[in-house]
Parts: C-alpha cells; sequence; structure tokens
C-alpha cells in the first residue's frame, strides 16, 4: 500500500501543475499577457509546486530509509551485531525489543556521544539508534545524531512552554512546520468585492483582488555548551540537564526574535520594530489599573474595527501583570480576581485551569516583551491572523573534539523558523509609551 501523503502530494502537484498550463493556454489564446491577478497565481502555484517537490522527495526517501531499516532488522536476526568477531567490533549486540537508548537503560546516549570517537562500541550504537530513529519518525528533518525519543518527550514539553508569546500562534492557520529555506506568500493588497446584487441579471460587485508576493527566508538558532570530561565521567553534571537547558534557551529565543528580532543579521523581524502596524500612545501616563483597561480596549477596538476581527491575546511583562493584579480600590479590595477569591469589582481574573485574563483578553506573558537593557513601556494586543509562522523543532545534537585539549566536550543545538508579523497588519495594534509597571508602597491591612 503506497503511503497515503505521497499520493496525497502527488496529486496536489498535479493539479497545480494543470492549473498552470491552463493559464498558459488562456495566455495563447487570447495573445495577451497575464494579468496581475493571474500573475500571482502563476508564482504562487509555481512556489506550491516546488515546495510539493521538495516534500515528496524527503517522503520518498525515508520510505527507502524504512525499508533499509526493516531489511536490516531481518538481517540482525536475534539482534546479534552482523560484525560480531570483527576486530575493533566483537561482540556488540543491540536489543530486540524497544529503543536502544531509553530512561533506565543500559546505555546512555550522552555518554556514548562522547565515547564514540574511540569506543567502536558506542559508535556502532549511535549509528544505529540514528537510522532506526529516522526510518521511524514522521518528519522528514532529522540530521545528525538524533537525540532519543525518550529526552524529548521528557524535556521539549517544558522548554517549549517558556515561549509564551510564539506558542498562542501554534494550531492556528497562521503556523506550519518548516519544509524549506524560504517560503513565497502572497499578502493581500486590494480585497476582493462583495454585496448585493441590484436586480436579478445585473452584475455582481467586484473589485480587482491583488496581492504582492512576499518572500521568507528561515533563520538558524542556535547554542552550543562544554562539558568537562569529569563532569561527564564521575557524573558531576548530567549531559541531558545540559540538552535540556539548551532546549530551553532555543525557543526562548524564538520568542525574542518574534518581538524584537532586527530583521537583519540572521535574525527575523519582530512584532515591536514591524512597519504599518496600528498603535495606541499610552503618552507615559498609563500606571493604574484603570488607565490600562482603557488603552486595551482602544487597542481591542482598532483591530475590531479595521479588520473586523476578534481581539483574543494581550501582551506584557510579567511585572505588569503582577502590578495589575496588586491593583485594589479604595478600601483595599482586590480589583483582578485569584481563582477562589470573589472581589466585587473584577477586570482581571485567574481562572481554574490557571488561564489569566484582562479585559476580556487572554492575558500573554513573556519576560522578552521588555527588550534587553530598555524600560517596561510597551504592550500589544493581537489576533493570531496577523503573523506567519512555521519552525523546526531543535531535534539535533552533535558533539566534537574542537576543544578536546581542555577535556571539555561540546554539545550543539540548533533549529529554523520563519516569522513575519506584517500579513495581516491590522490584526495588531501596538500599546507604547507606557508608564512603568508600579506597586502599592504599603498593603492595606
Amino acid at each position: 500500500m503506497r503511503n497515503p501523503r505521497i499520493e496525497a502530494l502527488e496529486q496536489r502537484r498535479d493539479a497545480l501543475k494543470t492549473q498552470l498550463d491552463d493559464l498558459d493556454n488562456a495566455v495563447i489564446e487570447r495573445s495577451a499577457d497575464l494579468t496581475d491577478e493571474e500573475r500571482a497565481t502563476y508564482e504562487a502555484a509555481e512556489a506550491e509546486i516546488a515546495r510539493c517537490s521538495e516534500q515528496l522527495e524527503k517522503l520518498i526517501k525515508r520510505e527507502q530509509d524504512i525499508n533499509r531499516s526493516r531489511e536490516l532488522s531481518a538481517s540482525l536476526g536475534d539482534a546479534t551485531n552482523a560484525n560480531s568477531g570483527k576486530p575493533g567490533m566483537p561482540g556488540v549486540t543491540i536489543e530486540p525489543d524497544g529503543p536502544i537508548y531509553r530512561e533506565g537503560g543500559e546505555h546512555d546516549f550522552f555518554l556514548d556521544v562522547y565515547r564514540a570517537k574511540s569506543d567502536s562500541k558506542a559508535a556502532y550504537r549511535l549509528e544505529k539508534h540514528s537510522e532506526i530513529e529516522r526510518a521511524a519518525s514522521a518528519t522528514t528533518d532529522l540530521v545528525g545524531l538524533v537525540v532519543p525519543q525518550y529526552l524529548v518527550d521528557k524535556y521539549q514539553p517544558l522548554a517549549v512552554s517558556r515561549r509564551a508569546f510564539l506558542n498562542t500562534l501554534v494550531g492556528t492557520p497562521s503556523y506550519g512546520r518548516l519544509s524549506s529555506a524560504s517560503v513565497i506568500i502572497p499578502k493581500e493588497t486590494v480585497a476582493p468585492g462583495m454585496g448585493a446584487q441590484s436586480a436579478e441579471n445585473q452584475a455582481f460587485s467586484t473589485a480587482s483582488w491583488a496581492s504582492t508576493s512576499v518572500t521568507l527566508s528561515a533563520v538558524t538558532i542556535g547554542g552550543y555548551g562544554d562539558l568537562s570530561v569529569q563532569a561527564i565521567q564521575l557524573g558531576q553534571v548530567r549531559p541531558d540537564r545540559l540538552f535540556a537547558e539548551m532546549l530551553e534557551r532555543y525557543y526562548q529565543d524564538q520568542d525574542r526574535q518574534a518581538l524584537w528580532g532586527s530583521g537583519s543579521s540572521g535574525e527575523v523581524e519582530g512584532v515591536f520594530l514591524a512597519d504599518g502596524t496600528q498603535t495606541v500612545n499610552g503618552g507615559y501616563t498609563v500606571t493604574g489599573f484603570a488607565e490600562h483597561y482603557g488603552v486595551v480596549q482602544e487597542a481591542a477596538s482598532k483591530i475590531e474595527i479595521n479588520d473586523e476581527r476578534d481581539a483574543q491575546y494581550v501582551l506584557m511583562t510579567p511585572a505588569r501583570w503582577r502590578s495589575l493584579l496588586s491593583a485594589s480600590d479604595s478600601d483595599g479590595r482586590p480589583i483582578a480576581g485569584m481563582n477562589g477569591t470573589f472581589p466585587s469589582n473584577v477586570g482581571a481574573y485567574v481562572d481554574g485551569a490557571g488561564q489569566r485574563w484582562f479585559g476580556g483578553l487572554r492575558v500573554v506573558v513573556t519576560n522578552k516583551v521588555q527588550k534587553s537593557g530598555e524600560d517596561d513601556t510597551v504592550m500589544a494586543v493581537y489576533n493570531t491572523d496577523f503573523a506567519y509562522f512555521e519552525d523546526s523543532p531543535p531535534q539535533t545534537v552533535t558533539a566534537d573534539q574542537v576543544v578536546a585539549h581542555t577535556g571539555s566536550v561540546r554539545y550543539v543545538t540548533w533549529g529554523y523558523m520563519i516569522f513575519s508579523p506584517e500579513i495581516r497588519v491590522n490584526s495588531l495594534c501596538l500599546i507604547q509609551n507606557l508608564g512603568e509597571p508600579a506597586f502599592p508602597a504599603t498593603a492595606v491591612s
């Protein structure tokens, strides 16, 4: 039975090719070049055909890898290494049931990475582990030394939770898994017409729908950490904890770039530096609960008036959120409510699921809202339609001998993302020039 994903991609590619043929035939029949609308459609179809072809190539290669892995498993028989007894590879065995590396198992992935340069058994285990993981994986992006799935399952969910802002885009039409070095997407410049038909047999409303092609390129986010051979061999530091820390830093830097990326020097362009977005000016006088409530509602209204979409989220720093929670009325009663409390006036609250709300909007809290080295004076209100976001999971780890002369081992983690905050700018409103978060000087007893 053929892979249904391959069949679907082939069908989509063939349909797009038919669409291009139809446009070519139309040009020949009318002896006129493509219109602007047709040209945008033509270019978008060409770009999608290229993406389909690239994905097909990866999927077909993965199927070939799976078939080779099955042949390997069959040839191993009782899981005894076929090289057993040969010089330099005596009696290496692989467990028939379960993965080579597992929590509490006999072999440690990171120790084998360190030993592989001089230990043929460790090198063989790593080679077979990576081959089997790539063949069995649902993704086609695995390269280098593949981190065991149990480590990904253990640390990645906790790490990705540190990417508070971009997580609100995951699972929406704005988000996708990165599959190429760049994407070409249409950005609408003239909306299609729509309206009532004045009478039977009369023309419908029309407008010359138009878009411009926008090319977005993938950026690379990566880092490394060095561990001493003593820490690895004597167990002073577990390398998997270093891996967990690097994952956290990876996701945090994704959020930082999405908010403050310069758009140059290998960074995406961030939300607070985007062109054409709507703004609300706080005039540096917005410090109290009521003033914040007002500017957030003003920002939400701009999205709902100019884009006819509901505002969904309000983005702020932890300090600003906590300052709003600390606000109280003249009798010392809190204005914001926590789950299990019942203040008389509730403009903000934390619900039973632990989710934060302010003025009817979900609150997204992250330190990355405050640009490094600058004051905490900005917020944003948005609907997730404003952005385009693709990323790849940071599933690759390598180690080398660059720092071997110091008795160290270098572990490297990296991944890729594509992001643009300018796809639908009226779905975003920046709130600028706020007063810095303030807390009551004393509590009312």
